[in-house]
């Protein structure tokens, strides 16, 4: 499943781009939130898009601007788009979160530095938290007009993270209290 190709392709369904167009439309969205696309990763996988046909680029030149190719999605492009949509519905991916590894190990460092680690993560999840609650409350709020589409979807990904994160938090705070009660 490429994940960048989904993205990439989203956008453009949109209508026609350049790449840091692309780029800010995301930042606009808040979709950095949610969706890890690099810059490098950004230009490589619309290289790729193009060279297998899923987008052409046109070069565009505005002003005194730089001359920049502006892409737009092809049939085929379209087709493979609702390929990607339809695996990525149905297709739970495993997540190789590095906590897992860290506890895999933790025996070989002082519990308490276990413990003040996990409540840090706790601390941090629960102002990411708070901070996706309050772009939620945006979105809310927003019409298709101002966010550019409908914003039912990017809602139910910001509520689906905050449920995660919520669920992870209470992990954690299990995790320090079983820690806490733990013989040496």
């Amino acid at each position: 499943m490429n994940y960048n190709e989904l993205v990439i392709l989203g956008l453009l369904m949109e209508g026609p781009r350049h790449g840091y167009d692309l780029k800010q439309l995301i930042k606009k969205r808040a979709m950095g939130e949610y969706i890890n696309l690099a810059t490098s990763s950004m230009y490589k996988t619309l290289n790729r898009l193009e060279t297998a046909g899923d987008i052409k680029a046109r070069s565009e030149k505005t002003g005194s601007r730089p001359e920049r190719q502006v892409y737009h999605v092809t049939p085929q492009g379209e087709e493979r788009l609702k390929e990607l949509i339809q695996k990525a519905l149905h297709t739970a991916e495993p997540y190789y979160d590095p906590l897992n590894a860290a506890l895999t190990f933790a025996q070989y460092i002082p519990r308490d530095a276990v413990i003040t680690a996990l409540q840090k993560r706790k601390q941090t999840s629960e102002q990411a938290v708070y901070y996706m609650q309050g772009i939620l409350e945006h979105l809310q709020a927003a019409t298709k007009q101002e966010y550019g589409v409908d914003p039912f979807y990017a809602q139910a990904i910001l509520k689906y993270g905050i449920k995660m994160m919520d669920a992870a938090e209470e992990w954690l705070a299990e995790t320090i209290r079983d820690l806490e009660r733990k013989d040496s």
